[in-house]
C-alpha cells in the first residue's frame, strides 16, 4: 500500500476493498446530502460504473435506500435509470455547435444555447 504524509486538510478514509470504498462514498454523499451533485463527465460513466459496481457486489439496493431515501430493486434502478431499454443510446442532449466557423455576433441570441437553456435539467443520483 502507498502511503503519504497525512494532510490536515483532508479526511483519509482507508476501505481495504471495493464494497466498502462504495459503502464509505454512501454514507459520506448522505452526510454532506448535496442539493446538486458535479462531477468530470458523471453523466456518461462515473455514476453508471459505481451502480454496475455496486449492482456486482450486491449492494445497490443498499447504496440506493440511503442515497434517497427509497427502496428500488437492483433490477428497477439499473433498467430505468442507468442502462435504459435495451441498446439504449446516451441521454446526453449536449451536441456539437452547427456553426463552426463563425458564432453570433455580440449581443444577437444564440439559437443553441436558447435550446440549451429551454430544456430540461437533468441531474442523476
Amino acid at each position: 500500500m502507498f502511503e503519504t504524509e497525512p494532510d490536515p486538510c483532508w479526511t483519509t478514509i482507508v476501505c481495504g476493498n471495493q464494497e466498502n470504498l462504495l459503502k464509505a462514498f454512501t454514507l459520506c454523499w448522505r452526510a454532506f446530502a448535496p442539493d446538486i451533485q458535479v462531477g468530470f463527465n458523471d453523466s456518461d460513466y462515473d455514476w453508471r460504473f459505481i451502480m454496475e459496481r455496486a449492482y456486482h457486489l450486491n449492494i445497490l439496493e443498499w447504496m440506493w435506500e440511503r442515497m434517497t431515501g427509497s427502496f428500488k430493486s437492483s433490477e428497477e434502478i439499473i433498467k430505468w435509470n442507468y442502462r435504459g431499454k435495451v441498446e439504449a443510446k446516451s441521454e446526453n442532449i449536449f451536441k456539437m455547435k452547427k456553426y463552426p466557423v463563425k458564432a453570433p455576433e455580440e449581443g444577437e441570441e444564440d439559437p443553441e444555447e436558447k435550446e440549451y437553456m429551454g430544456g430540461p435539467i437533468k441531474i442523476k443520483i
